[in-house]
């Protein structure tokens, strides 16, 4: 159609949602610059010790504080009506994209459902040991940690290769494409996040994260369950409350990548597809959870968490654990949902509302400190899935040629690790300011979202500090 040949208003009309980064940039780095030289640059303590980085922790801090700030002051001078709402229209790709996209998922679908049935496989059947056992590279880094770097850079890439919904679509009485009866929306707002803070507790607080039977049986007993739930509300219900869907597809909405709803592959500004997340209580429990879990990842990394830990063992561990993860998932609910009653006071409207609209705004915060902490385990586990894939049962087996690979401590350093940490803290910060402040004046005249959104913005700022902190002290 002739409109599909025009630039859409993403990429025409609104020229100010694609300029943004180049405008705040340079003010973010300017504020950056002004902070730190301010600012003597004494002993560092960065991420790997001393005199990894040539300014102290609290600089960079308090620089990315400055960096949040700065963005929504000039946000607050240029923009004075929503623009991601236009900007996330995107334009259509050529044909030639979607069949590619089309073949990989098709392929994807295949290669996701062999990852499943090797973990399953490894868990039950292969070493006991975790050290020596693929699976939980495979849990942890193949699905955990890749996916949540993937989608916000490609899209829903969960919801095109997902094996669940593969085996979805074999359940008796169930047909692809078929009528689809809604869950309760309670029964969706308590298992979404339930799954999330599931394998958050598995992770960072369980005594034995790299158990590769726990792995094994938690797994079965997840997809199970997941597919009893789809025998009795249809696959629709993946969508609704499958923790992981509705997680990795609240990712995908930052990507430059989506499709409408004739399934078309469609180019936009990232973060522009924010502006198209509706609000609702089961996001809202998903964006909480995911950050108070982060939060804790960060928390549990702390020397003063170590100390407190050293000692204890099993279950003893997994209790201290346990109540400090749903203690930073408490504060961090109690931080967001004062903000949002804060900022529903100064503009006359609904806590709960405010609360649940601008929910979505916080998505790149749980992105960047999710990537930031996970740079490490990117490079180096990486490395060990390689060696474990050419011999994933320790039978003395070399499928890929890689089993008398070593794992290449010097390919980064820590330096080059920090500055990414950074730099991810950092322009997640500012990509939430731009969603909160563009959201904001989807609701309310520019005076009045500004003044409204200086409780959220107070949020941010503290967030950028301590999130900061966090990655480049633990």
């Amino acid at each position: 159609m002739e409109e599909e040949e025009t630039l859409p208003i993403g990429f025409a009309t609104a020229p100010g949602a694609v300029r943004l980064a180049t405008r705040s940039l340079p003010v973010g780095l300017g504020a950056l610059g002004l902070v730190v030289a301010w600012a003597e640059p004494a002993g560092a303590h960065g991420f790997g010790g001393e005199g990894v980085l040539p300014f102290a922790s609290w600089q960079l801090a308090w620089s990315a504080g400055a960096v949040v700030a700065a963005t929504f002051a000039l946000l607050g001078a240029t923009w004075s009506r929503p623009r991601l709402v236009g900007a996330a229209v995107g334009r259509p790709l050529p044909a030639a994209f979607d069949r590619a996209a089309g073949v990989a998922a098709l392929v994807g679908r295949a290669v996701a459902l062999a990852v499943l049935a090797l973990l399953l496989a490894t868990a039950m059947f292969g070493p006991a040991r975790g050290a020596s056992n693929v699976a939980p590279l495979l849990l942890y880094l193949t699905f955990w940690i890749a996916f949540q770097v993937l989608s916000p850079l490609v899209g829903d890439l969960w919801g095109a290769v997902s094996p669940l919904d593969s085996l979805a679509g074999l359940v008796p009485g169930r047909r692809p494409g078929g009528p689809v009866e809604p869950a309760p929306q309670l029964l969706s707002q308590l298992l979404a996040p339930a799954g999330l803070l599931g394998l958050a507790w598995l992770e960072l607080a369980y005594h034995a994260p790299g158990s590769p039977r726990v792995i094994g049986w938690l797994t079965v007993a997840y997809v199970v369950g997941q597919l009893g739930l789809v025998a009795r509300f249809g696959r629709g219900w993946l969508g609704q409350g499958e923790s992981f869907t509705v997680y990795f597809a609240l990712l995908a909405s930052l990507a430059p990548f989506h499709r409408d709803t004739a399934d078309r592959l469609r180019l936009r500004p990232p973060v522009a597809g924010l502006a198209t997340v509706a609000a609702s209580p089961v996001l809202l429990g998903v964006v909480v959870s995911t950050l108070g879990a982060v939060a804790y990842d960060g928390l549990s990394r702390l020397p003063w968490w170590l100390e407190l830990t050293a000692d204890r063992r099993g279950w003893s561990l997994t209790l201290v654990n346990t109540i400090g993860l749903a203690w930073m998932v408490a504060v961090v609910a109690a931080l967001y949902l004062g903000a949002a009653r804060a900022s529903a006071w100064l503009s006359r409207r609904d806590p709960d509302e405010v609360a649940r609209a601008f929910a979505p705004t916080l998505v790149p915060l749980a992105v960047s400190l999710t990537a930031a902490h996970y740079v490490w385990p990117v490079v180096f586990d990486g490395q060990a899935l390689l060696v474990q894939l050419s011999d994933p049962f320790a039978k003395g087996w070399d499928l890929l040629g890689t089993a008398d690979w070593y794992i290449n401590y010097t390919l980064v350093s820590p330096a080059q690790v920090a500055w990414v940490q950074l730099a991810c803290v950092l322009v997640g910060h500012m990509a939430a300011v731009v969603a909160l402040f563009d959201r904001g004046l989807e609701r309310e005249q520019p005076d009045v979202a500004r003044r409204a959104l200086y409780p959220l913005l107070g949020l941010l700022v503290a967030s950028a500090v301590v999130g900061m902190l966090l990655v480049l002290t633990a």
